[in-house]
């Protein structure tokens, strides 16, 4: 019975992979390419917004693609880093693009890979904002050159918050089967000239102190960041 269950699932999957392929295939014929000229929400005032007891700080953004490669990947980028009073620094960075399935936020995982990290153990992250409102994302620790960073990040792809669990490199039959039914709506849109959903991504990290286990104060700071921005802001960035 498990058998015959998982051949099922395998036929559905490989039916729905194939009408994806066809679809976008079919798209791409239609129009090889896509505007993005849409001008998106205000990331850059999103991330000026300084909370109480934080002051920005100029320097490197803490970025392994860099910030000049990622703009090649979105329609636009931004990064700024924060000091608290306690000395502890949190850096945060923001994408947007209006293509929310060809010009996604990347997976970090991968990026922080990429740029020569040694990347811990991924874990879904539920941050708590107070009240009833919570954020749902991922939370990682990376390695590089002897220094430890703590990260967390999320995604916001056409106004809805995407859930942790799915930010996850080669996240099984349930993720990938999700991909396959989002790359099938997406050919279906482009066909019909429907609206694309965009896609936010937001970064939040910070370096470990040396002689420290944790730093925390990216957590510190996304709570914090989040509770300073106005209403209509905090939609923007938090999603539905």
């Amino acid at each position: 019975m498990q058998n015959k269950k998982e051949t099922v699932l395998a036929v559905a999957f490989s039916l729905g992979l194939l009408i994806a392929i066809g679809l976008a295939a079919f798209e791409h014929v239609l129009d090889d390419g896509i505007s993005t000229s849409g001008r998106g929400p205000g990331i850059e005032r999103l991330v000026s917004t300084t909370p109480p007891g934080w002051v920005p700080v100029g320097g490197a953004v803490i970025d392994p693609d860099g910030l000049a490669a990622a703009e090649r990947s979105y329609d636009r980028v931004v990064g700024q880093t924060y000091r608290n009073a306690d000395g502890r620094v949190a850096s945060v960075v923001m994408t947007w693009s209006a293509d929310g399935a060809r010009r996604k936020g990347h997976v970090q995982q991968v990026c922080y890979r990429g740029g020569g990290y040694d990347v811990g153990l991924s874990q879904p992250t539920e941050v708590s904002l107070g009240g009833a409102r919570s954020l749902s994302g991922m939370a990682f620790r990376a390695e590089h050159h002897g220094e430890n960073e703590e990260v967390f990040y999320w995604l916001v792809t056409g106004g809805e918050q995407e859930q942790g669990s799915d930010l996850v490199p080669n996240g099984g039959m349930r993720l990938r089967w999700r991909q396959v039914v989002a790359k099938v709506r997406y050919a279906v849109a482009r066909i019909f000239h429907r609206e694309i959903p965009d896609n936010l991504m937001v970064r939040v990290s910070c370096r470990v102190p040396p002689g420290r286990e944790r730093c925390g104060a990216h957590l510190e700071f996304v709570r914090e960041w989040i509770a300073a921005l106005s209403p209509g802001d905090r939609e923007l960035v938090l999603g539905r």
